[in-house]
């Protein structure tokens, strides 16, 4: 039976290798949407348009969590793939959406957020990402030596699991859920200080950056029927 590439093999393998390749792409990408009008001269013209500033965010955070979305979806594509050419078919689908989409998507869209706050707070594409590789890596590297071993400050992460073909996730189940809510709730706060911190027009002195938030929060809100298909 261990010839065989069963679908738990395959998570394992995709796991270690596959899926942790989305953290540079996030990270780019959050770079990409964020700047994408100020690099294109445009910013200025897009800042003034009708419509408050936590469509920008939630839309283009929307946007990434949805690339990412679809190579998850190329990652179950190419193991079921792996799966037939090998002659084996007992697939396992249901398997597969709920470890890469439940357990580990969830966990990349939460990266998104987190990633397009740097991005937003610190306003600086390239100290934003330099400040974000080095939280990855001393979140993988260092919390274990500094003995914070709790996933109630380890982001994103759940308990470490073990899928049995007996019992499948078993007693594992409720605390990768109660963590998962957990995260959930602090990355709804990560993204309402991302959108009351999110750039309009020229706003890039230190001093303005701190009174922004004040600003937006007294802000009207504008309602517009169209706003949430901003891209």
């Amino acid at each position: 039976m261990s010839d065989y590439l069963v679908t738990y093999r395959m998570l394992d393998i995709i796991g270690g290798t596959y899926l942790f390749g989305f953290l540079p792409v996030i990270i780019y990408y959050s770079g990409v949407v964020v700047w994408r009008e100020r690099n294109a001269n445009f910013n200025e013209l897009n800042d003034a348009a009708p419509f408050p500033s936590w469509v920008a965010f939630i839309s283009k955070t929307s946007g990434l969590i949805l690339m990412v979305a679809l190579l998850c979806l190329l990652a179950i594509v190419i193991c079921v793939t792996g799966q037939l050419l090998s002659g084996y078919t007992n697939l396992e689908l249901g398997l597969y959406f709920k470890d890469v989409f439940l357990i580990e998507f969830t966990s990349f869209a939460m990266f998104c957020i987190l990633s397009m706050l740097f991005l937003t707070v610190i306003n600086n594409r390239y100290f934003a990402y330099a400040a974000l590789i080095v939280f990855v890596l001393v979140s993988q590297n260092k919390f274990d030596d500094w003995e914070c071993m709790h996933n109630l400050y380890r982001f994103a992460e759940v308990p470490k699991y073990v899928y049995s073909d007996l019992y499948g996730f078993g007693p594992y189940a409720a605390g990768i859920i109660n963590f998962k809510i957990y995260w959930l709730i602090f990355c709804a706060l990560l993204s309402i200080i991302g959108s009351v911190f999110w750039v309009r027009g020229n706003t890039f002195g230190i001093k303005e950056r701190f009174h922004l938030p004040v600003k937006t929060l007294h802000r009207r809100p504008l309602l517009h029927s169209r706003s949430l298909f901003y891209v």
